[in-house]
């Protein structure tokens, strides 16, 4: 839902930029992350509008802390719930489901596992979105929808990290002339800070990435002049905390002044020492979770069989998960991390996200009374998982038995 603006490129002698309020696009946000080694700051505007540009309140939540030591903000995705409202299908509630999750753990995560989480949880969604769409008698054509997240937080060790991934949605043909839509998750980039100076923006961003390349273009701007000086002495790298949460708010400011969907508070969550400090304005509208999402972190499924399988919640997370010779239910599930020996997965149709990082050696992918040996899910199930053999629950001499308590509602 992001149409960026036409860069401006500067070449040549440093110039200066008249600032005329813009209304070329309808839809945006501002993300700004600053980090070196004293810390990191990440600042966004609270401005929601609709799909015509019009503003629908400056109280959206954009910026969410996933735990205690880890922030993300979204550009994109905020204010479309879709034709089936009482879902409440939105960037921000996954992301405050995905958050509840990661805060049950009693294990700690990695940064990278944490972005996976919630980039895949992100993709599942905006799969769902379209779907919404295709079922609502073709409300309106495929959309080109990408969510853009940028992730701040400390690893494991204390280090500082960065992170931002693009998620967009594609229609993939069926038999019949039916289609399914996929969510991707794109562009990932994660990395350490270091001692260097490192930004990443995202949205509506043009007006403060041009300030952070061309500093010197800028000169009449007061507001500039620590950042213009540090980065014509090469000393970005010892900006302090306070300085750069300053350039952050500032660059925030101009593009909110310039743009008129970029608007309302700011929201800021400044890291240092291991800590995360939120300032957030007060009355922000938070988006409704989704029905579940369960987070089985770290855990060890050992000699479960077939007829006692572990029946996980829909949208279910498995994170390094152990699972030796036992079954469990893969519908609308992610996989990251983790070793699978001989584990069968039960699975009748749904959404599978399954990370390069999950091990699998061997097992069944057992499909359940809405999955036949020529339907296009079970194909794209195998690719997900081939090391699978598939099979039919009815195959098994037990299979009434499994049905019933794998899919009781059936």
């Amino acid at each position: 839902m992001l149409i960026a603006l036409a860069a401006l490129v500067v070449f040549g002698a440093p110039a200066t930029f008249s600032q005329q309020k813009s209304e070329a696009s309808t839809h945006g946000t501002v993300n700004i992350l600053l980090a070196n080694g004293n810390g990191m700051v990440l600042v966004t505007d609270s401005r929601a509008s609709d799909p015509s540009g019009r503003k629908v309140n400056d109280a959206s939540q954009k910026l969410f802390q996933i735990d205690s030591t880890t922030v993300c903000s979204i550009a994109g995705f905020g204010s479309d719930r879709g034709p089936f409202w009482q879902l409440r299908v939105s960037a921000g509630g996954e992301i405050l489901a995905i958050a509840d999750g990661i805060g049950q753990r009693t294990s700690r995560i990695s940064f990278r596992n944490k972005v996976l989480i919630v980039a895949s949880g992100l993709a599942s969604s905006l799969e769902a979105l379209e779907m919404e769409y295709h079922l609502t008698e073709n409300l309106r054509p495929p959309s080109r929808d990408q969510i853009v997240v940028l992730f701040a937080g400390f690893d494991l060790d204390g280090s500082l990290m960065i992170a931002r991934t693009d998620i967009s949605v594609t229609a993939v043909p069926r038999a019949h002339s039916e289609v399914k839509f996929q969510g991707i998750i794109t562009n990932l980039e994660i990395r350490p800070v270091g001692k260097d100076f490192v930004y990443l923006t995202s949205g509506v961003d043009d007006f403060a990435e041009r300030r952070l390349k061309y500093p010197q273009a800028f000169v009449d701007e007061k507001e500039m002049k620590d950042y213009m000086q540090a980065e014509h002495d090469g000393r970005t790298a010892d900006l302090n905390l306070g300085q750069m949460e300053k350039l952050a708010s500032y660059l925030e400011l101009i593009t909110a002044s310039t743009v008129g969907v970029v608007g309302g508070p700011s929201q800021e969550a400044d890291l240092v020492d291991n800590q995360v400090q939120m300032e957030s304005p007060g009355g922000l509208i938070r988006d409704r979770k989704p029905y579940t999402r369960a987070l089985i972190d770290g855990g060890s499924i050992v000699n479960f069989g077939l007829t006692l399988a572990v029946v996980t919640p829909p949208h279910s997370v498995f994170l390094d998960e152990n699972c030796d010779h036992s079954a469990i239910v893969l519908d609308d599930s992610i996989m990251i991390g983790g070793n699978y020996v001989e584990c069968n997965f039960y699975f009748d149709g749904g959404d599978i996200y399954r990370d390069k990082s999950a091990v699998i050696h061997g097992g069944a992918l057992i499909f359940g009374p809405h999955v036949s040996w020529d339907s296009d899910v079970l194909y794209e199930a195998r690719r997900s998982v081939p090391e699978l053999t598939p099979i039919s629950y009815n195959d098994f001499p037990d299979g009434e038995l499994i049905r019933k308590r794998v899919w009781p509602n059936d």
